[in-house]
């Protein structure tokens, strides 16, 4: 293309050209690299000569969608670009000058700017939505979600203002807001800036004061708790905003009838659209995804990510694998210096990755090099350290799967993945699974589908129906059997002996061999208080929690372990105290195979439950 040519000239030019409009100015959101201008002009001729202007002009012809440009600046906010790439995604954003109603659109991807790093880009996520609070359809508890977490943040001073001061109007025009934004305002009392504290002050006295109590009595008495724990915190302005609230006691909450607890008998999951969790759209949220899977502290993204890589993973564009180097950096940070042909060797080399964070870890690596070796099955999870896990070999049997079924280009999902919230199954789901399964000739992960059957909602009497009408089209007749029964309402299990000789399946059994113990889950599962006498002839071994339910007696225990400080001046002694709960169960010595759930692993299950370290 020639620099020399006028920016009108070069307009038209790419007006011309489908593959550019189609493919190669859309890939400009997707990679780091130098697009504020088109060429190597001095800077006295930058306003003239940049893409920006370009992509402005070609969507006012209509040549590119203006929607979709509008979105692609939101997902490239999201990534992890350096700081002037994201300034001009931001400022290309606000030049198409949105409407509220496009905004409104998108608002779950403004939203979810407000957890990015850079105070830059949550000051402007939080620009963009502070008008659009009051609108009909505006989702306010995703907000209120971030909105939580940008208050432990120092660095975003002004935006954490403009918010507050946009969620005080809230109650005024619903009222029905008013608990979630004081709790929110409450809460902002303890950050370290007066200004921000005075700005939640002043959104809290218009609250507490208004002529018309848009608070409970015990909404309001659980926020005047938290003013009085937050009392020795506050700046002198915050202070003298909440005084007539600071000095007065908290009112009594209105008198309630005595509560008392009695479980839900039947527990029926909710499976509705309300509560369905949405599976990953497209190649940007999976990339978004895999840096949340590192981090390993929200394992229903980690669900969502395992399930967005078996969908989509023959959908992934041209070179995708460059845009995971970021990730594969926080695994390997040798890779960072490493040329081509020894970042490919290390890829491809033997690598040390241990317990539940490094499944993820693994199966990411393997990813990155087209599956070509597999990871997973190396990782360590069996050292003295990790032995107390003893969910965690099934887990590793499902990342596995989910390896083996990507290797071999198979577009199944794991039975296991959650459905709706938290982490149910849809029965419907399962069976669906199940005989995608049977249409590929591919017999499932016993792991896999042990845990699907303790997360599938077998109480929900709608979905249950619908699953037994799907059954037919199940020719495993054990599985079968062992599902008509699940979804049944017949307690009793169907009694059939164990064979001759029967020893207890381990993890790396056929579906088959593993059946009796698919029955003994299956039934603590849909029944935890019930006695199963009948299990006892399928499985033809007895333990605590298989027949009769589990009720372990626990016990508390403390300890306490001193070291002295040596590095430190005067050589202070250090005390580390904690505490632990023993579960006594009623059989010793380890459960008869790995693969029940209900089983506990050894007569005594120690874990702690607190630490304290004190001088």
């Amino acid at each position: 293309m020639a620099f020399e040519q006028s920016p009108d000239k070069l307009v038209k030019r790419l007006a011309e050209d489908e593959k550019a409009l189609a493919r190669d100015l859309p890939l400009q959101f997707e990679y780091e690299v130098s697009i504020a201008r088109i060429d190597g002009r001095p800077a006295a001729n930058y306003k003239v000569h940049t893409w920006q202007r370009i992509l402005l002009e070609l969507t006012k012809s209509g040549h590119l969608d203006r929607a979709d440009i509008l979105t692609r600046c939101l997902l490239a906010l999201r990534r992890d670009f350096r700081r002037p790439l994201l300034t001009w995604f931001k400022e290309l954003f606000l030049s198409l000058k949105p409407t509220r109603a496009e905004r409104l659109a998108r608002q779950a991807e403004l939203v979810e700017l407000l957890a990015h790093p850079l105070p830059l880009v949550v000051n402007f996520a939080i620009e963009q939505l502070k008008d659009l609070l009051p609108e009909p359809g505006f989702a306010l508890a995703p907000l209120l979600h971030f909105a939580d977490t940008l208050l432990l943040r120092p660095d975003v001073k002004t935006g954490l203002k403009t918010l507050l001061a946009s969620l005080a109007k809230l109650p005024k025009q619903d009222a029905a807001q008013a608990p979630a934004v004081a709790r929110l305002l409450a809460a902002a009392l303890a950050h370290p800036d007066a200004a921000v504290q005075e700005r939640a002050a002043k959104g809290l006295a218009d609250l507490l004061a208004a002529k018309k109590p848009l608070l409970s009595p015990a909404e309001t008495t659980e926020i005047l708790s938290v003013l009085l724990d937050q009392a020795e915190l506050l700046g002198r302005a915050a202070r003298t905003t909440l005084g007539p609230w600071l000095t007065a006691s908290p009112p009594a909450p209105a008198a309630e009838a005595a509560a008392t607890y009695a479980p839900l008998a039947p527990f029926v999951p909710e499976l509705s659209p309300a509560t369905a969790i949405a599976p990953v759209a497209d190649w940007h949220e999976l990339l978004f995804l895999t840096g949340q899977v590192l981090r390993h502290d929200d394992p229903l993204a980690l669900e969502r990510w395992l399930d967005g890589l078996l969908r989509l993973h023959g959908q992934l564009p041209a070179g995708h694998a460059v845009q995971l180097e970021p990730y594969l950096v926080q695994i390997l940070p040798e890779l960072k210096k490493a040329s081509p042909f020894e970042a490919a060797a290390l890829l491809a080399g033997p690598i040390t990755i241990w317990w539940h964070a490094g499944l993820a870890q693994a199966l990411l690596l393997s990813w990155a090099n087209g599956f070509a070796t597999s990871r997973v099955p190396d990782v360590e999870i069996t050292a003295p350290h990790y032995t107390r896990t003893p969910l965690l070999p099934l887990d590793k049997q499902r990342y596995a799967q989910a390896e083996s079924l990507l290797r071999q280009r198979q577009s199944l999902p794991l039975l296991s993945t959650p459905t709706h919230l938290p982490y149910w199954i849809a029965p419907t789901a399962l069976v669906t699974r199940l005989v995608a399964y049977q249409q590929a000739a591919t017999e499932p992960a016993v792991a896999d589908l042990l845990i699907a059957l303790a997360r599938t909602a077998h109480a929900n009497p709608g979905e249950a129906a619908a699953a037994l009408q799907l059954l037919p089209q199940l020719q495993w007749a054990e599985l079968r059997e062992l599902l008509a029964w699940y979804f049944g309402p017949d307690l009793a299990v169907p009694t059939q002996p164990a064979p001759l000789g029967r020893r207890p399946a381990a993890l790396q059994t056929s579906l088959a061999a593993a059946l009796p113990e698919l029955w003994a889950v299956a039934a603590r599962t849909k029944a935890p208080a019930h006695e199963f006498p009948t299990l006892l002839a399928r499985l033809g071994y007895d333990y605590a929690g298989i027949a009769r339910p589990l009720r372990p007696t626990p016990e508390i225990s403390t300890g306490e372990n001193h070291a002295q400080q040596f590095q430190l001046p005067g050589q202070p002694t250090i005390t580390y105290r904690w505490t632990e709960v023993y579960w006594h169960s009623p059989t010793e010595g380890p459960p008869p195979s790995p693969l029940l759930l209900y089983a506990p692993p050894q007569q005594k299950i120690s874990k702690a439950a607190g630490s304290t370290t004190c001088c």
